[in-house]
């Protein structure tokens, strides 16, 4: 699903695992980083989550921000610090919107 829509394998562009625990297989357009949104899918390609990486330095500056929407249903929405990591060097935070139950989340945790 996420190819024919132009989104290419995290993992292709760079340095990232094929499955990262807790999000799964991650996809994302090129021309959207750092922001994203990043599709994440489990072992089956079921769509998981999405998830937007906005950097410290543009919350601390107040940035607005614009971004397509995110596809599917909410279920709950997880908010958290990352110190950076391949593809998105400097601090930011992961809004992951997810689109399962906390329960069907297991799917991607290994």
């Amino acid at each position: 699903m996420a190819e024919r829509e132009g989104y290419k394998r995290v993992s292709d562009l760079v340095n990232f695992p094929k499955f990262f625990p807790s999000l799964g297989i991650l996809f994302v357009k090129p021309e959207t980083l750092p922001l994203g949104p990043f599709l994440c899918f489990d072992r089956k390609d079921r769509l998981m989550a999405t998830v937007y990486m906005v950097a410290v330095k543009d919350i601390d500056d107040h940035k607005a921000f614009e971004a397509p929407a995110f596809a599917g249903a909410t279920d709950h929405v997880n908010i958290y610090f990352n110190p950076g990591h391949p593809g998105v060097d400097s601090p930011h935070y992961h809004f992951v919107i997810w689109h399962v139950t906390k329960k069907e989340e297991e799917r991607v945790a290994n």
